[in-house]
């Protein structure tokens, strides 16, 4: 695998830079992988975050985007042991090949994955629509325009999860 990331550490995701991981009990991700032995990925399935009415992008996401969709997105994202990808291919945007199925675990109880696709108004507009994503590019500007529309319209709850363990100190980041 590209760069040795095995001889560097036993745990990888891929993850983009509006995703945050976090465990919803406060202890740090690096405590919970270490008493993950009986399985190889840890799969969780998107908190998407909506803009929260915000038309400027705040100074942080984490604490300034509060409103969630109460329902869980399809899409997950996985943490996986490295020794898994063996090949080029084996990783992809949302899995890893190679995991056997009995240790694979859907850790939605224990961790939770704050997806802040919108951000802010200003964001989507002036940022996020030059480029695309990964599923719809630039061009598809319409699509793009309802598919900020969809997102914030689905959420209708408020999630402070992660803004508090912020407020406590605890900054999303493996200890």
């Amino acid at each position: 695998m590209h760069f040795r990331i095995a001889e560097r550490c036993e745990w990888l995701t891929i993850a983009d830079i509006d995703e945050f991981w976090f465990c919803k009990s406060g202890e740090s991700l690096n405590h919970f992988l270490g008493k993950q032995t009986s399985c190889d990925a840890i799969y969780v399935n998107w908190s998407m975050f909506g803009s929260s009415g915000l038309d400027q992008q705040p100074e942080s996401v984490r604490r300034s985007l509060v409103q969630r969709d109460p329902q869980l997105a399809r899409q997950t994202k996985c943490i996986f042991r490295t020794y898994l990808p063996v090949r080029e291919g084996d990783i992809e945007v949302h899995n890893v090949r190679n995991a056997l199925p009995w240790r694979v675990k859907i850790a939605n109880r224990e961790l939770q994955l704050n997806h802040y696709a919108t951000q802010s108004r200003d964001f989507w507009f002036k940022v996020k629509m030059t480029r695309g994503d990964v599923f719809f590019s630039a061009q598809d500007m319409k699509e793009m325009a309802a598919r900020f529309d969809r997102i914030n319209s689905a959420c209708s709850e408020t999630c402070l999860r992660l803004r508090t363990f912020m407020e406590r100190g605890f900054d999303g980041r493996s200890r």
